[in-house]
């Protein structure tokens, strides 16, 4: 996806230094009437590239592309045998947020999320005086894909500096403002039920303009989309959060929160189900997975378009480069004895077999879900990365299933049985064997470590770090959002 990058320029808050600043500074600013006069929203094209600009923003190193990926998240899941060089992660591999790497990156991430939501909150400002410039159904797609994208961005926002339900059922404990509009006026910090009420309103909203109007959905109405009608922008959807990736979000929100009085288990059970039932989604082969498809793109509800992966894996999964081709990152690498521990010594495990590659060294093995497929892979599987995923939908159906009493060994097994695994029998355990399929299917993507926050788990495997003692499930608001502006305290 190539975006102009003076548009980007044009809407991105110049002002800001990321790893120092909080939204309070971001937001001090005079409003920018001449935003809603300018050329870049007197067009289609224009809100097309003001859209594209802020998935650019969220496939940065600091945000999707490593950090909330196999970087900050991969380290504090203690997912990787060696990180190389160790003093890269060393201070987040002990929870210890107030030395320098970890509060940079936290300060960075939180910095990148709201400077998202600021270029996402002057499209939704602007949309609707802009209607008439659109063709069907543009207007619907944009608009909800907007929506869907401050609900995200908040509510991953809310996953890291607020605390779990499991810790704070009445959410009443304070995490973050929730940013609905590009302002000088300094929106409050609000409280972790506060917050998700919001996400859950904007998901929704973003869900209804969607339903009809978004070319993936099995209730679309508009017109015929191909490459010819409009330049393709509607085609390839799983590149967007688009309808069924909002129904998936829904579900992990309403997981997330895991409340019997909101009736949460009950909708989360209906969204996931309702994203496997769609039919648009289908299983990786084994076949696809060696060579054509490491991403697993067939089986993502939405994955970032990142184009540069090539140096990803270069700097972070490949042997120690020689010095005509410098690392400019840590290496993640997983041991023989980890990938036989993560893997229960299911060699046949299409993931075990196809998913990682050996390093220099016998006992050094490389993650592959970030390689380039081969040469003659279809173009829709190239320069992918997951945000979520088929395999998610069952494990949130399994487990809400477990909850409210209905068959989830089925729903279990269906992921085991697509990755060439034996289906279990029973499950006497099933906190601990969802984890173990959890570590399975989402190794360096992220996921992990808030599996383990909201079961506010005490202890992880690889560390005997009391994770509960540490305060190490929420991450510290920056020291600049206190200053010029009420906040509380979130840990």
């Amino acid at each position: 996806m190539k975006i102009k990058q003076n548009i980007v320029c044009i809407l991105v808050v110049t002002m800001i230094t990321l790893s120092v600043t909080s939204c309070n500074d971001w937001l001090d600013v005079q409003p920018r009437s001449q935003l809603r006069d300018s050329e870049l929203f007197s067009t289609q094209m224009g809100f097309k590239e003001a859209l594209a600009g802020v998935y650019s923003l969220l496939a940065s190193p600091d945000l999707y592309v490593r950090e909330l990926r196999f970087g900050l998240l991969g380290a504090l899941a203690q997912e990787w045998t060696d990180i190389v060089p160790v003093s890269a992660y060393q201070a987040e591999l002990q929870y210890d947020f107030e030395a320098t790497n970890p509060t940079r990156r936290i300060n960075a991430i939180w910095g990148g999320m709201y400077n998202a939501i600021a270029n996402v909150n002057v499209i939704i400002e602007v949309i609707d005086d802009r209607r008439d410039i659109f063709s069907s159904p543009n207007f619907e797609v944009i608009k909800g894909e907007a929506l869907a994208l401050r609900a995200f961005m908040h509510f991953d926002l809310l996953r890291m500096f607020g605390a779990s339900f499991a810790v704070n059922p009445s959410g009443d404990r304070w995490a973050i403002p929730y940013v609905t509009r590009y302002t000088s006026l300094i929106f409050p910090q609000l409280t972790i039920g506060e917050v998700m009420e919001k996400i859950l309103e904007d998901f929704e909203l973003a869900a209804r303009y969607l339903r009809e109007w978004d070319p993936i959905s099995n209730h679309y109405i508009g017109r015929e989309i191909t490459q010819q009608v409009d330049n393709g922008y509607l085609l390839n959807r799983s590149l967007r959060l688009n309808y069924y990736a909002v129904r998936g979000m829904q579900a992990r929100a309403h997981l997330w929160r895991g409340s019997h009085v909101h009736g949460d288990f009950q909708k989360a059970a209906e969204f996931s189900e309702y994203v496997i039932n769609s039919g648009r989604f289908r299983w990786t082969t084994g076949t696809e997975m060696n060579g054509a498809d490491f991403s697993g793109a067939s089986e993502q509800l939405w994955g970032l378009n990142v184009t540069h992966q090539n140096r990803i894996v270069r700097n972070h999964f490949e042997n120690t480069p020689d010095a005509g081709d410098p690392r400019t990152g840590p290496a993640f690498i997983i041991s023989d004895a980890d990938r036989e521990v993560y893997f229960e010594n299911h060699t046949a495990d299409y993931r075990y077999l196809f998913l990682f590659r050996l390093g220099n060294q016998a006992n050094q093995w490389f993650l592959r879900k970030f390689d380039a497929p081969a040469a003659t892979a279809p173009i829709i599987n190239r320069n992918r990365m997951s945000m979520i995923k088929l395999a998610e939908m069952y494990y949130i159906l399994a487990e809400t299933q477990r909850e409210l009493g209905g068959d989830y060994l089925a729903t279990f097994n269906a992921v085991r049985r697509a990755r060439n695994v034996p289906v279990l029998t029973e499950i006497l355990d099933f906190e601990n064997t969802l984890f173990l399929e959890k570590r399975k299917e989402f190794l360096g993507e992220g996921q992990l470590w808030f599996f383990f926050k909201r079961k506010n788990r005490q202890h992880i495997p690889r560390t005997s770090l009391d994770l509960i003692a540490l305060n190490a499930y929420i991450f510290p608001l920056p020291d600049a959002e206190f200053e010029g502006a009420p906040r509380h305290p979130n840990r």
